[in-house]
């Protein structure tokens, strides 16, 4: 390749560059006011969508719907503003030109990574408000939280716990774990355990239990109550109350209206509770029984309690008797001179 080849290349390159930037700002300009069309587009079709929610919802509650019941009316006006969202957003796109098929497989691919966690949140508030498991107003148990449900939103379901805390649960864990309805059903049974002394006539206990049910406010005639024996032994002799209430009546209080009323019953009755058995040991009798049970056990004797042991001394061999030697006296002759 000479000189010239190169520089008509280089030309030719240039010119198509330059033809490229005149096309593309020349495009620019006519589609600058379909974008703005299309943002209006997109803004009109949120506006539209939080109305037509707010109207779909009040429709549904003339219709009869509870405030405490009203899953339909959430359903309801959350597929509306969606729909309207979707079209809104997708007729926004195809005025601005932008091919709707790309940015769909996209978001679908987004989805699938970045909003799982939220994908899964908002199916699960779904199916918990179509499913009526429980409503707005129910009292459940997740885990160890006891609580009345709130709202029930898009992501969360919001409760409000006994002790009037607010607790945030996602809507997966609700469809996902284990949950207790208290207020499902129409009725409900509270139990209650009572001891008392074994002593006591039990006819005569179940009798005074029965009109305690009677009295008791709150308490169903139907089903009827019932006095459990729930075992016994030496000194003790357990009873469960078992009592129906209505759902939505108020159980914690009404349990703490029965306990209160029984013990009343009991006292005034001459009903004996049971006492706690107590063992008292005299300081001087536990050393006693200590006392035998080393004795007994000679491995729990410390060092300074155990007996000394007599020692064995070693026989010291007895020496023989040592006999002097005898010496025996020299004759004395007469004709030495007797020393003076």
């Amino acid at each position: 390749m000479n000189f010239s080849d190169a520089k008509e290349t280089a030309e030719v390159v240039t010119r198509s560059f330059g033809e490229e930037i005149q096309f593309f700002f020349a495009s620019l300009g006519g589609r600058i006011p379909l974008w703005i069309t299309a943002f209006i587009v997109a803004i009109i079709a949120l506006i539209i969508a939080k109305i037509s929610r707010r109207i779909i919802e009040r429709k549904l509650a003339k219709h009869g719907i509870e405030e405490e019941n009203n899953e339909m009316e959430i359903i309801g006006g959350r597929i509306t503003y969606v729909v309207i969202l979707v079209i809104g957003f997708t007729s926004a796109l195809k005025i601005a030109g932008i091919d709707v098929t790309t940015i769909v497989a996209a978001v679908a691919v987004g989805a699938g990574f970045a909003m799982q966690d939220l994908i899964i949140n908002f199916l699960g508030g779904v199916m918990i408000l179509a499913g009526k498991h429980f409503t707005i107003g129910d009292y459940i148990k997740i885990e160890e939280t006891v609580g009345k449900v709130v709202d029930i939103q898009a992501r969360v379901t919001v409760l409000q716990a006994l002790d009037g805390t607010k607790v945030v649960v996602p809507n997966s864990s609700l469809f996902l774990k284990q949950v207790v309805s208290f207020t499902s059903n129409p009725f409900m049974r509270i139990d209650l355990m009572v001891g008392i002394d074994n002593r006591n006539d039990l006819e005569k206990v179940i009798a005074v239990c029965n009109k305690v049910f009677t009295n008791t406010k709150g308490v169903l005639v139907e089903p009827k109550p019932a006095v459990v024996v729930a075992g016994f032994d030496r000194h003790v002799l357990n009873l469960e109350m078992r009592a129906w209430i209505e759902s939505r009546s108020g159980w914690v209080r009404l349990k703490s209206d029965l306990a209160k009323n029984i013990k009343h019953a009991f006292d005034i009755n001459g009903i004996k509770m049971a006492m706690p058995l107590q063992i008292t040991v005299a300081e001087k009798e536990l050393a006693l029984t200590d006392e035998k049970v080393k004795t007994e056990d000679p491995m729990l004797l410390t060092a300074e309690e155990k007996p000394m042991q007599p020692t064995s001394v070693p026989k010291i061999p007895q020496a023989l008797p040592v006999q002097a030697p005898q010496v025996q006296p020299s004759p004395i002759n007469a004709s030495e001179p007797a020393v003076g």
